[in-house]
């Protein structure tokens, strides 16, 4: 039921990599992961094209290392994003029990 979410995060990656905005497509292939491990089937892929293209450059650790500190934003992003969405979530509840517990007593 969602996994549009993670196949178009996904496909914003593999979109990205077309573009070569390698950072890009790890921020958003980790999303998609972040969102459901069902995208974990496409990691094989995604590791072997981003090391083979970081192999390629003239400083490979460097590029390898500018990928995996990408990841680290991109896991704060999500522990913020669903943090910040479950306060919602509960706060707009919890109001939205409290008006209908007032609209009962009248």
């Amino acid at each position: 039921m969602f996994n549009c979410i993670s196949l178009g995060l996904t496909i914003g990656a593999v979109a990205a990599i077309l573009s070569g905005k390698d950072l890009v497509a790890c921020f958003l292939y980790c999303l998609s992961l972040n969102h459901k491990q069902m995208s974990a089937y496409f990691a094989p892929a995604f590791f072997s094209h981003l090391l083979g293209k970081c192999l390629r450059r003239k400083h490979p650790l460097l590029e390898v290392s500018r990928l995996g500190l990408q990841l680290n934003p991109t896991w704060a992003t999500k522990s913020l994003v669903i943090g910040f969405c479950l306060e919602y979530c509960c706060n707009l509840i919890l109001y939205l029990y409290s008006q209908k517990a007032l609209h009962d007593g009248r």
